[in-house]
Order: structure tokens, then sequence, then C-alpha cells
């Protein structure tokens, strides 16, 4: 699905309630926004007896949004595929499946 994000449709940098993405548009006129939304990352650390878990969540100056596709790598299933968008570019990257990477849910009108 997001080969077809990349290859057959519109974007369009948008603003949504204070929030940046891209406007996705299908050939049918049908559309997804994509925000700008980062990624998050763990940190582990040992307390004494008691591990504290850090959350970072990283987010690129010029805005990045980190999507899991449902693509696992063949040759590593540590790592799967994720789908990036920034101001200038979208592609696919494989990411350590520990990453925070966003999904993005839809749903189709009745």
């Amino acid at each position: 699905e997001f080969e077809e994000l990349m290859n057959k449709c519109s974007w369009k940098k948008e603003k949504i309630d204070e929030v940046e993405g891209f406007r996705v548009v299908g050939k049918n006129g049908n559309s997804i926004f994509l925000p700008f939304n980062g990624f998050i990352t763990h940190e582990k650390k040992l307390d004494g007896h008691n591990v504290l878990i850090n959350r970072k969540i990283h987010v690129a100056e010029n805005g990045s949004g980190y999507y899991w596709t449902s693509s696992l790598d063949v040759n590593n299933p540590k790592m799967a595929w994720g789908f990036v968008i920034n101001p200038n570019t979208q592609g696919m990257n494989i990411y350590e499946r520990y990453c925070g990477l966003y999904i993005r849910p839809f749903c189709i009108k009745k």
C-alpha cells in the first residue's frame, strides 16, 4: 500500500490543526493525511532492583513521519520495513522492530 502511495498518488504538504504533514490523494480522489510524527525509542536503565524505561520521541527539525508497513525483513526477523516521509521525500527503509514507528489506521466510509 505504501508503494502505491509513493508511486500512484499526488502529495501536497498541508497543516491541519497546527499539525504538519502530507495530504496524499489517489487517482479516485480519496485522500489520507500523514502527519510528521517522528518515532519513539525506549532506553532501559537499571536503578538498584528496578528497571526504568525512558521514552524518547525523535522528530526531525523540518518534520518527519515514520510508519510501519506490514512487511518483515526476510533476512532478519528482528527488522521490519517502515515508510518515511519528510518535506523533501518519501521512501522505504528497514528499522529494528523495537523502534516505535507509528501505524496509520483508516476506515472506509459506507
